[in-house]
């Protein structure tokens, strides 16, 4: 019996929720299917929109209230267009972020990384020096956990960047792939991965723009940032530990999701774990 399949047995996983952007909601479909095939999550990581959901379910939110939260989630009042913002000369952004804010307040609330119930860690790079930073509570025991999901979360060009201990830091999506985030090899590490079907995704591009004012500009860099990071390269010695969730016309910079687009990526997701046999 290989060291995989020895690992399988145990019903132990540690799970790395991939970068995302507005497609947070397959990963609740993901671990719901992980739980329903009797998987135990004991360690959760998580970047981009990874980072919401991994953070919540640290926190202890069961399945049905990721799910009840999922589908209320104001992706359109998050573009508030700020002249201000983009004409700024340190840290450019199409939207303020304020309603970002807001949101991630109002669903952590006074929530900091040492509530996390079960180990977690929130992957945040630096601009200056591209260096990724883990954030955790044996690190950071203070910091709030929506401000940690906020960093990571943080579109690069579309919402102000944040500072950490004065530095200041972006998308955890910039960052390589996170199989190395959980090195020991204790139990079973599995990646969720989404990728869009950019066969069909050429099709339907999120931003639609006749002209190209500097805000469709930076909001077209995002979109190309965020199909990236979707292309990005999976090592072959990773992609056995990988499930990729297909996510099919909806990609990272869709802020036009409705409930029904909502609820058909948590059911993507679940799909995607009961298929696979990587667990």
């Amino acid at each position: 019996m290989s060291l995989w399949d020895r690992l399988r047995k145990t019903k132990e996983v540690d799970l790395v929720l991939n970068a995302s952007g507005v497609r947070a909601p397959c990963f609740v479909g993901c671990i719901e299917g992980i739980i329903e095939k009797g998987y135990e999550i004991k360690r959760i990581a998580g970047s981009s929109g990874g980072a919401i959901i991994a953070a919540g379910y640290a926190l202890g939110r069961s399945i049905e209230e990721l799910k009840q939260m999922a589908p209320h989630t104001p992706y359109e009042s998050f573009k508030d267009f700020s002249i201000k913002n983009l004409c700024s000369l340190t840290n450019p952004s199409v939207y303020s972020g304020k309603p970002l804010d807001d949101f991630y307040r109002d669903i952590f609330g006074e929530a900091t990384l040492k509530d996390f119930k079960i180990d977690c860690k929130i992957a945040v790079v630096t601009i200056l020096g591209r260096d990724r930073i883990i954030l955790d509570k044996e690190k950071y025991p203070n910091l709030p956990v929506w401000k940690a999901v906020r960093m990571s979360s943080t579109i690069p060009f579309i919402f102000p960047y944040q500072e950490l201990d004065g530095i200041p830091v972006t998308d955890g999506a910039l960052i390589t792939n996170m199989f190395d985030i959980f090195p020991e090899g204790e139990r079973l590490l599995v990646t969720l991965s989404p990728r869009a079907d950019f066969s069909v995704k050429r099709k339907v591009q999120d931003v639609q723009a006749r002209y190209l004012f500097i805000w469709n500009y930076l909001k077209i860099l995002a979109e190309y940032f965020l199909d990236a990071a979707d292309n990005r390269h999976i090592p072959q010695e990773e992609w056995g530990k990988t499930i990729v969730i297909p996510t099919f016309e909806i990609g990272g910079f869709n802020f036009q999701l409705s409930p029904q687009d909502v609820e058909r990526l948590i059911q993507y997701g679940y799909n995607a774990v009961i298929v696979s046999d990587v667990m």
